[in-house]
């Protein structure tokens, strides 16, 4: 990654829908966007993977907090006031995310289900 600029979608066959987030996995920038979660090549930037979330039930519109294993969707919070981000605290087993609106930063466990 070298550029502002690095992954745009519409260029280089690059299918960016409304990015939301990235993390990096060992060689492999994944950026979740509103219909998919998409690998990209970290030196050329080209697209390596898609795995489809469209069936999932997107939760963009309601800023739940959603985790997908194997296919599995599993809701650990919905309504969020104005999330912001999301951190993983993958040592942990939990998710942080900060809320604009609220002043204050929520902490998620991983494999618990909705408030």
């Amino acid at each position: 990654m070298d550029s502002l600029k690095f992954v745009a979608g519409g260029r280089g066959k690059v299918t960016l829908n409304g990015p939301k987030g990235i993390a990096i996995v060992g060689d492999t920038p994944w950026v979740a966007d509103i219909d998919a979660v998409r690998g990209f090549d970290r030196k050329t930037g080209a697209a390596v993977a898609s795995i489809s979330v469209s069936g999932s039930g997107s939760r963009w519109a309601d800023s739940s907090l959603d985790t997908i294993e194997q296919g599995k969707v599993t809701r650990l919070a919905g309504g969020l006031p104005g999330p912001a981000d999301i951190g993983l605290d993958r040592a942990g087993g939990r998710v942080a995310v900060p809320l604009l609106t609220e002043n204050r930063m929520e902490l998620f466990e991983l494999g618990t289900t909705a408030q």
